[in-house]
């Protein structure tokens, strides 16, 4: 299998634990289990520092292009909104409806850029 492929597959399998924890924890409601939540949050960065390191390698392989920076850039922006939004769902006691609704959609907004960016990628492989 590809490294391409190898990296697809750990990412994949990575977002859909975050989603079928962030599911759970969207109908469990609050107070969030703590457990749930601390996995939820840490899956979610793992995935963000494995993709930096996975473009990180890349860079050094051959540099990217403009537009592989841009879709990165964007994957990046997407992650820190999805974080940040899911951080004030889970500090306030209640979430203005705005953020409810941005952290349902940016999570999807979130693995289209990913892969996007991954796509861009020149990986040895």
């Amino acid at each position: 299998m590809s490294s391409t492929a190898v990296i697809a597959a750990r990412v994949a399998v990575a977002f859909l634990i975050v989603f079928v924890s962030g599911y759970r924890l969207s109908r469990a409601g609050k107070p969030y289990g703590t457990a749930l939540l601390t996995i939820h949050k840490l899956i979610a960065l793992g995935v963000l520092v494995f993709v930096g390191f996975t473009v990180y390698g890349a860079n050094t392989e051959a540099a990217l292009g403009t537009v592989a920076w841009l879709a990165v850039g964007l994957a990046v922006v997407a992650f820190v909104a999805t974080i940040a939004t899911g951080g004030v769902l889970s500090a306030l006691e209640s979430s203005p409806a705005t953020v409810k609704v941005l952290h349902a959609v940016l999570p999807f907004v979130t693995v289209v850029a990913t892969a996007t960016a991954l796509l861009l990628l020149p990986l040895q492989g």
